[in-house]
């Protein structure tokens, strides 16, 4: 008997494939010489972010490649410096949940006799890296835009599956968020690359305020293998962590039932219980701390 089940277990430890580490972003880039064209190799590129926990380092190859892999959603910075060559500094590279941005670079030589050269460009904002449709939702969107109203999906605890009718072909249904016309049940919920969906009805089973949640990536489609478990979309949420500020904030919200007018009860014919359906208040208060 307890032969057979730990044979169970271990099977079904075996069959279900363990997701990924998801939230994390790539930068890419190839980093040329701006007179020759040609690549420069050992390159020390430098990314810093407030959201990143010191600094990241890599060093170009032979062909003038580099990649910056688990990088946090933020705002970045990009420092490359190498020996006869000048420094090369670009911000305002802003990252986004599961993306892979490209900044190419040209480095202008020390021999090089030149006044002032200024050098104008877009950040990056096309994820190269995979061809998934949806939409992510920042901090900056859920602090501006009411999108847990007191009536709506998870609203005593403000949790963030709420906001995924943003996304363009989704929509509020019985049980969630329809997306890409399935049903709520076939979405993944997914937190710091764990699955959090209940295993029984598939839908969230583990609901999580806003606050405490730094960015949300909403797959309708195309998404990655690491989703392979989903028939619907997927809620890539990456909470909130500590960064190389120190930093925190304290929320309150109450949905005051006082506040609602008067409204005749509809009784039906024949019932024997009365129960009181008014709002006394909904309260949702806490506080995070991060650094």
């Amino acid at each position: 008997m307890w032969a057979a089940l730990v044979l169970l277990a271990m099977t079904l430890l075996t069959a279900v494939p363990a997701l990924a580490q998801t939230g994390n972003s790539v930068l890419i880039g190839r980093v040329i010489d701006a007179s020759s064209k040609a690549p420069v190799a050992d390159v020390v590129v430098t990314a810093t972010s407030p959201a990143l926990q010191g600094e990241q380092l890599v060093v170009t190859d032979g062909t003038g490649q580099y990649r910056i892999p688990n990088l946090p959603p933020g705002d970045y910075t990009l420092r490359l410096e190498k020996e006869s060559y000048k420094p090369y500094v670009r911000g305002g590279i802003a990252v986004r949940t599961g993306t892979t941005l490209r900044v190419n670079v040209e480095l202008l030589p020390e021999a090089l006799k030149a006044e002032e050269i200024v050098v104008v460009g877009r950040a990056p904002t096309v994820d190269v890296g995979s061809s998934t449709v949806g939409q992510n939702i920042t901090e900056d969107f859920t602090r501006r835009i009411a999108v847990a109203p007191p009536s709506g999906k998870g609203a005593a605890s403000r949790s963030f599956e709420s906001i995924a009718a943003t996304t363009p072909g989704a929509q509020s249904d019985e049980y969630g968020t329809s997306i890409a016309g399935t049903s709520s049940p076939e979405n993944q919920y997914v937190i710091d690359g764990l699955s959090v969906n209940d295993p029984a009805y598939g839908i969230i089973g583990t609901p999580l305020t806003m606050e405490f949640i730094k960015e949300v990536n909403v797959v309708a489609g195309g998404y990655m293998p690491e989703f392979g478990r989903a028939t619907g979309g997927v809620l890539d949420v990456v909470t909130k962590s500590g960064g190389n500020a120190f930093q925190g904030s304290v929320f309150f919200y109450i949905t005051p039932g006082a506040t609602e007018g008067a409204f005749k009860e509809v009784r039906r014919q024949g019932a024997t219980v009365q129960t009181d359906t008014r709002l006394s208040s909904i309260r949702d208060y806490g506080f995070e701390v991060g650094g």
